[in-house]
């Protein structure tokens, strides 16, 4: 061991408070960068199960395929195994047609079968969603069989075996047919289906070359989710897909500048600290090259313990975290911590190298500073800098007269070491910045969130024309749990024009084509038309907001509804507005219109709603006049219906209800009902994961940054301590030194929060959309909350860093005695 390493050693044990910080900075640094990796690729992989889960493990499904088609895709090196499907066309007891899939053991585990019941043991018998058991109910025998028909009229009795979930794969015209599948030791048919599961490694695009010379390409079929998901994480191995790509490399990007503002701030104090040092180094005889890798191992030495330590808490902290949420929250379809956690060597390398050349890159400057250290800099007394003398220095001695003494110490302070002040005003302008802008973005996305806030229940309508929907409107009105309920019906995009004294009422008018009505200036907007329903009346009336809708109850043809309170450049549209609309075919633009051309209406109420653009309720004779599709009849109406909300009389109803209207659409698998209190529950607990995460990113990047602040402070005594006694040595109070390094500190904490709230607000106010009163005022908060917790920072820094402030040794100093 060279004499120079031991030296190396003995500065970084002497000096154990700098020495803990700067592996602390390293640590926490390397840790966020693997903790990054580490969660995408837990994410990453879980994505790819529940793909699996929903979509099966084949990745192409081939219709009509004979023996020797078979015999070619299993004989394809690309190729890890093939399942078998044989159809069978056969009619139940009431007549219907039932589809028989036969499907060999391979077959069966491609497929995404879930399981709900098990109903027999027999191992051949039949697999059954629950949407198709719900349709056969009544026709399975009391022990579990069904009689089944042939096409040549025999007769045959199969066991039911298990139910399964209804399968969200499944194409539109699959779900109006009615099928079960039935496991068999053989397929037999001489056409069947195959479902082909590509190797790991192995080439899909060249198995759908040689299908596509075997097959037309309308009996090919690939399982679009899960290849998706497969990317490049062919499959589960642990590398990065584009998609989570530019999610590692901002947020690894970020940490990489705070890291390297932070490391670089060290090293360059440590330099400066010790120029007498190295002085008298190179007095003695060594070589700047002997400098130079002194600071260089001291870097090497700090990145090799720093490094491992980093990488284990990277992927302890993603493990941690992932335990304590399985531990106290379930896990849900919106869920994003509850992973397994993969440890990634290549997430492990990634980092290391990242944060090898970050040190190495942070630790490049200051170690050319010390390597230009010359002999003489070791016999200086105090170390010196070049001042110029600039045309407003005279300006300046006057203005020092009004400020106090201990401020122009800090002015002077701060001009001395320029680079070491901004590269710490940088690392927490950058923490200011990340922490404004993420919590900017959450409080909106709370503010504005998209969840249904007024619905307890919503039944969804995913078929065009369907006669359930007409006969679940009147099982609704059997349910007295109900209080009140919305039908939604197709929506139609029409033009909105209004009146200049409405526009009028605006600030700024950015949206719209200016139009003459009747040789009056209008403005036309898009716009969206809807259906009145009477049966909708107590919903609406516990959305008013202003007016009445008698006068629709009476059967006004011109009256309507405007659904929230709709700005057009700040201006609000209220009751007894009056408005001109018409279908959306017309150009926009026709600059010269009359009344006679457009349909007049007025304005009759005004309720609650989240629209992004005016939406108006009319009266039937109005809908069928601007709606693109022919006039419908009442019952035709309720077929058309998308979906209905519903508001429950008491919340502790919900089970009960919601079982009701399983049972009464568990029949169609076009309507589904969803609970949408647990779905706010679960949407909260991704929003609150999703804070974990972001303010886990920030609070990592604010520890460096406050680090950082911390040992600039700190360092900058130490360095300054001759200076310190001899401002106390002419007179200048204790008392004064301590407020000299509190403002110095709070001055730095003011700057960066200034600078970082200026940096928010330009990546806020950079986004298309309107952020309004309420936004605004979010804005504005956040900002102010942001520059006072960083003048916080800054003044606490100081408080801790004036902790290595003794003050009985600053005299000694003049002495000559350290």
């Amino acid at each position: 061991m060279s004499i120079y390493t031991k030296m190396t050693h003995q500065y970084l044990l002497h000096n154990k408070r700098s020495t803990l910080y700067t592996l602390i900075g390293i640590i926490l640094s390397v840790a966020l960068l693997t903790s990054i990796g580490t969660y995408i690729i837990s994410a990453q992989a879980q994505s790819l199960d529940i793909a699996l889960k929903q979509s099966g493990r084949y990745h192409i499904q081939v219709e009509q395929a004979n023996a020797d088609i078979v015999q070619k895709i299993k004989a394809n090196l690309n190729v890890k195994q093939v399942g078998l499907l044989g159809y069978e066309q056969l009619t139940t007891p009431r007549g219907q047609k039932l589809g028989l899939v036969n499907m060999d053991e391979t077959a069966r585990l491609l497929l995404p079968f879930r399981m709900v019941r098990q109903v027999g043991e027999e191992q051949e018998g039949l697999i059954v969603e629950r949407w198709v058991a719900a349709q056969l109910s009544k026709q399975i025998e009391a022990d579990n069989r069904i009689v089944l028909t042939n096409q040549n009229g025999s007769k045959m009795s199969f066991a039911i075996h298990q139910i399964v979930a209804n399968r969200s794969s499944q194409s539109e015209s699959e779900y109006r047919q009615l099928m079960v599948f039935r496991l068999v030791p053989q397929v037999t048919e001489t056409t069947v289906g195959m479902l082909i599961e590509v190797k790991e490694q192995g080439d899909l695009n060249a198995v759908l070359r040689q299908l596509e010379e075997l097959v037309p390409s309308d009996r090919i079929k690939t399982n679009h989710s899960l290849i998706t998901q497969l990317q490049r994480n062919w499959g589960g191995k642990s590398y990065i897909s584009s998609d989570y790509a530019v999610i590692y490399i901002i947020p690894s990007f970020l940490v990489l500048l705070a890291a390297i503002a932070f490391i670089y701030n060290i090293f360059q104090i440590s330099v400066a600290k010790r120029i007498k040092h190295f002085g008298l180094l190179r007095a003695i005889g060594a070589t700047r090259k002997h400098v130079r890798n002194m600071v260089m191992y001291e870097a090497f030495l700090l990145g090799l313990i720093g490094i491992p330590l980093g990488l284990f808490f990277g992927v302890g902290a993603v493990w941690l975290v992932a335990f304590i949420f399985k531990l106290f929250y379930e896990g849900g379809d919106y869920s994003l911590l509850h992973i397994r956690v993969i440890i990634s060597p290549l997430i492990l390398l990634l980092s290391t190298v990242i944060s090898g050349c970050a040190i190495y890159v942070s630790v490049w400057l200051p170690v050319r500073s010390a390597g230009r250290i010359l002999p003489l800099a070791g016999i200086r007394k105090f170390n010196s800098y070049n001042r110029r003398r600039r045309w407003f220095a005279g300006l300046k001695r006057q203005l020092s007269r009004l400020i106090s003494i201990e401020n122009i110490l800090v002015y002077r302070s701060i001009k001395r070491s320029k680079r070491r002040f901004w590269a710490t005003i940088f690392s927490l302008a950058l923490s200011v910045s990340l922490f404004g802008t993420f919590t900017i973005i959450a409080r909106l996305i709370d503010y504005e969130s998209p969840i249904n806030r007024k619905a307890d229940i919503t039944i969804y309508n995913d078929d065009n024309r369907n006669s359930n929907m007409a006969n679940l409107v009147n099982d609704l009105r059997d349910i007295d749990e109900i209080q009140a309920y919305n039908l939604n019906y197709t929506k139609s995009s029409i033009q909105v024009i209004l009146p200049s004294p409405i526009v009028a009422k605006g600030n700024d008018i950015t949206r719209g084509d200016e139009v003459e009505v009747d040789q009056k200036k209008h403005y036309a907007i898009h716009g969206g038309v809807s259906l009145f329903d009477e049966r909708n009346i107590p919903w609406l009336q516990r959305e008013l907001i202003e007016g009445d809708m008698d006068a629709l109850k009476n059967g006004s043809t011109d009256g309507v509804i405007i659904v929230g309170q709709i700005k057009f450049g700040g201006s609000i549209i209220h009751t007894g507005d009056e408005l001109f609309l018409r279908r959306t075919e017309y150009p926009m633009n026709n600059s010269s219109l009359t009344s006679s051309e457009l349909l007049k209406v007025k304005v009759l109420a005004v309720i609650r709603g989240e629209v992004t653009y005016p939406e108006i309720i009319v009266p039937r004779p109005l809908y069928d006049q601007l709606s693109a599709d022919e006039s419908l009849g009442n019952e035709d109406m309720l077929m058309d219906m998308r979906s209905i909300e519903l508001i429950l009389t008491n919340k502790a109803h919900l089970p009960h209800v919601m079982q009701l209207l399983e049972d009464r659409v568990e029949k169609d698998p076009n309507i589904s009902v969803v609970n949408n209190l647990q779905e706010k529950r679960e949407r909260a607990i991704v929003t609150l994961q999703t804070l974990v995460m972001i303010y886990g990113f920030v609070t990592v990047i604010v520890l460096i940054s406050c680090l950082n602040m911390l040992n600039t402070l700190m360092m900058n005594i130490l360095v300054r301590r001759h200076e310190l006694a001899l401002l106390q040595s002419i007179g200048m109070a204790h008392k004064g030194v301590r407020a000299m390094i509190i403002r110095e500190g709070v001055l730095y904490g003011i700057i960066s929060g200034l600078m970082g709230a200026a940096l928010t607000y330009q990546l806020i106010t950079i986004t298309p959309s309107d952020l309004g009163g309420t936004g605004r005022w979010i804005l504005w908060s956040t900002l102010i909350e942001a520059l006072v917790g960083a003048t916080l920072v800054g003044y606490m820094a100081a408080h801790i860093a004036l902790r290595s402030l003794k003050t009985n040794n600053l005299m000694d100093l003049l002495k000559g005695e350290s």
